[in-house]
């Protein structure tokens, strides 16, 4: 079905169609596809999620479905494509769409099954100068204009991807889909806040994450944003730790990095906190402060015209002060990046959307989640240093191996300065 939200309806959909197509060419066909249907195991699916660009110009949730645009001769024409109804397959996997639902509920000029898709497809890049492709999406469609367009008589001239085009209107947000992201941000907080009086009564990593989870849903959560990493100890010094089933036995601390999608918009929260008792172990509560001493510098750099690149040497100078601190002999100015990329290996943060790293246009020196691309307002980007210290590293001091901690904000570009989305999740809550 339809995406349904308080915030959003066809109408910000049809604008948004109507600013691709102005920024399509002349004789130029684009196609959105929704995205694949994954196999969990023979016939069991995974569940289905949308392809974030389809979701982004229709609201549409549902696979088999596409949106085709065409400017031809200074004209537009708009298509929808759906499932088809049917009601003993229906009667399995819940109701669709349907094409003549589908005609009232868009304003589009055209709205087609999807076993007439290639053909339409066909139809639609016949005699065209550009075809613009959201690749990737749908391994199906992808296929067919690789192979099928070779049958078409007038073959294009170009094929293009859509991205730069997308990336280029869905960076900056509307105030409809900041509302929506504030939601996230703001069920996700009250989760973590609530997780926290929890964890002495967790077992291991995985009934944590999906303790966790099941709080998203609880207030309201349509999804995650992303799989939840929750990783106690040592298993904090990597970055993107699968929970597993290491127990609470002998573990004080657990990092978790999660977040919930509320109308399809994304949260991204990372905190760190003490498993059994009511504080963290002093040598974890060392880097833990630096960390969030970091994050708060790092915070306040968010304005329109910085770069988040700017805003990670903000992070690498306050954590190469505070490693110093910590006993790091090898901190000095000399080898300064060197030994804070080290333990600091990531970029400072990446941009929020529709997806958790959401699209960003194309940079001048891609080195990092867009890390050279000036912030605007309403732009809405995440904050997260961290510092992860291997268990076998003679460089590091023996009381901190094998500390990871990293801490994240959702953080809103506004036109004189910036809100924080996440600041209601706590840092260290009292037990």
């Amino acid at each position: 079905m339809a995406l349904k939200s308080n915030s959003l309806c066809e109408a910000d959909f049809h604008k948004r169609r109507e600013r691709l197509l102005k920024l399509l060419p002349d004789n130029a066909t684009a196609i959105i596809p929704a995205a694949d249907e994954k196999v969990f195991s023979r016939d069991v699916h995974y569940p289905f999620r949308q392809n974030s660009n389809l979701l982004y110009f229709t609201g549409l949730k549902e696979p088999l479905s596409a949106l085709i645009l065409e400017k031809r001769k200074g004209k537009s024409l708009s298509t929808i494509v759906v499932r088809e109804k049917d009601a003993a397959r229906e009667l399995w996997q819940g109701v669709v769409l349907g094409v003549k639902k589908a005609q009232k509920l868009f304003h589009v000029d055209k709205v087609v099954s999807y076993s007439e898709l290639f053909p339409e497809f066909q139809r639609a890049v016949s005699g065209q100068q550009n075809i613009y492709i959201d690749w990737n999406a749908n391994s199906e469609v992808d296929s067919f204009i690789v192979e099928g367009c070779r049958d078409i008589s007038s073959s294009p001239a170009n094929i293009c991807s859509l991205a730069p085009l997308i990336a280029g209107l869905r960076i900056c947000k509307s105030n409809a889909e900041i509302a929506l992201h504030r939601k996230a941000c703001q069920l996700s907080a009250r989760s973590f806040n609530e997780l926290t009086s929890l964890l002495p009564e967790m077992n291991n990593e995985r009934h944590v994450a999906t303790t966790l989870e099941a709080i998203f849903y609880k207030y309201g959560a349509d999804g995650l944003a992303f799989n939840t990493i929750a990783a106690f100890g040592d298993n904090a010094t990597c970055l993107h730790h699968s929970p597993g089933k290491r127990t609470t036995t002998g573990q004080s601390s657990v990092l978790i990095d999660a977040g919930a999608s509320f109308g399809g918009y994304a949260a991204d929260i990372t905190r760190v906190y003490p498993l059994k008792h009511s504080h963290l172990p002093p040598e974890v509560k060392e880097v833990h402060q630096l960390v969030l001493q970091t994050l708060k510098a790092a915070t306040i750099a968010v304005n329109p015209g910085t770069t988040l690149g700017e805003i990670r040497k903000i992070a690498v100078l306050e954590l190469a002060s505070g490693l110093k601190d910590l006993g790091f002999k090898n901190a000095g100015k000399s080898n300064l990046q060197q030994t804070v990329n080290r333990y600091f290996p990531h970029s400072i943060g990446h941009f929020l959307g529709l997806d958790v790293h959401d699209v960003y246009p194309p940079a001048t020196v891609d080195n990092g989640r867009g890390s050279d691309i000036p912030l605007k307002t309403n732009m809405i980007v995440t904050i997260e240093p961290g510092l992860y210290f291997p268990t076998k590293d003679d460089n590091v001091p023996k009381r901190l191996r094998g500390i990871g901690i990293r801490l994240e904000d959702d953080v809103l570009v506004k036109k004189n300065g910036h809100e924080v989305l996440t600041g209601d999740a706590l840092f260290s809550p009292e037990r």
